[in-house]
């Protein structure tokens, strides 16, 4: 027989996520680099170790380059590199890595984000004979940020054409969940022609994150209450053992806040991380989550769990909304 929390009070400490007044975007992080010639495998090397985020240099030549710097951000640091090798830099789905032949399109840096524009889609209206277009950005953040929520559509607030003539761009979207370290934006502008050549635009994004996780530990036999931490309370609701399995039911409370959370936005939890701690041996993740509900399951470990053991419960601190704009110039129109 499985347990469950009741769905409303679930929906009432998600909308009771704390907020932070700040709503500045996080510095990237800075990597320092020896003045001497490295390999493209040594650099990117470099760059995991000290920003937390892989990138891919398989396909370029392993001939030492040179940074030209001493201390750069992460995305300075890829971009550096993909310049000294004369390569471009790729985001898909949220990977990072580095091909052969040199890009013909801006980016913009903004702390640890990186925006792009990835295609440019042309479709036919046979009525009219006009053309309506769409144009794919990519944006791509560091690994170790927290971001959960973007918008699907930015707030674009110029935009203009080769000629320095204003171009209107439709707006309105929603919100969507991130998946991994990545999102795909879509921009529609209006009264461009096979005749123009380029587009330039500038604008924002609110992007929905976290600045760090949070760590509760119990008793995993006899959970008590422990102490909040920034304003959120974590307990233990009910635990104990179902067949053969152990489960625990979390509870999750904070302050007031104004970061609105809908029901089916649950997936908000999903970097959420629950173990059992034996005494000596590895911890265990849950293997039987049911994320809305806060129930996590261990299968097969009902007989184990005993003095001595922890339940471990790491979960996303406050949540704020944060702004962060963007420039892209000239993205070349087929």
């Amino acid at each position: 027989m499985k347990f469950h929390l009741n769905r409303t009070v679930v929906l009432l400490c998600f909308a009771g996520w704390a907020h932070a007044a700040e709503s500045d975007p996080p510095p990237g992080q800075q990597i320092a680099f020896l003045d001497t010639p490295m390999t493209p495998a040594a650099i990117a090397k470099v760059i995991l170790e000290k920003a937390g985020t892989q990138v891919d240099v398989s396909t370029l030549p392993d001939k030492p380059v040179l940074m030209g710097a001493k201390q750069l951000s992460f995305w300075q640091a890829v971009e550096r590199l993909a310049e000294a090798t004369d390569s471009r830099v790729v985001t898909t789905a949220g990977r990072i890595s580095l091909k052969p032949g040199k890009s013909l399109s801006s980016s913009s840096l903004q702390g640890p984000f990186r925006f792009a524009a990835r295609d440019v889609l042309i479709r036919g209206d046979p009525d009219t004979g006009k053309s309506n277009y769409t144009i794919v950005l990519d944006v791509t953040w560091e690994s170790p940020v927290l971001a959960y929520r973007i918008d699907g559509v930015p707030k674009i607030s110029m935009a203009k054409d080769e000629s320095g003539k204003g171009i209107e761009i439709s707006g309105g979207g929603s919100r969507v969940l991130t998946a991994g370290n990545s999102a795909e934006l879509t921009v529609r502008p209006q009264g461009l022609s096979r005749a123009n050549k380029s587009l330039s635009i500038s604008g924002s994004v609110m992007i929905t994150m976290a600045d760090e996780m949070l760590t509760f530990t119990f008793d995993a036999a006899n959970p008590k209450a422990v102490p909040s931490q920034k304003g959120i309370a974590v307990s233990v609701k009910k635990h104990g053992t179902d067949g053969a399995d152990w489960f625990a039911v979390m509870g999750v409370e904070s302050p007031k806040s104004n970061v609105s959370v809908e029901s089916y936005e649950y997936a908000l939890l999903r970097n959420n991380v629950v173990s059992l701690l034996r005494p000596k041996d590895p911890a265990i993740k849950a293997n039987l989550v049911e994320a809305v509900d806060l129930r996590y399951g261990f299968k097969n470990m009902a007989k184990q769990v005993g003095p001595g053991w922890k339940l471990e419960y790491r979960t996303p601190g406050p949540l704020r909304e944060i702004v962060v704009p963007f420039e892209l110039k000239n993205i070349s129109l087929p």
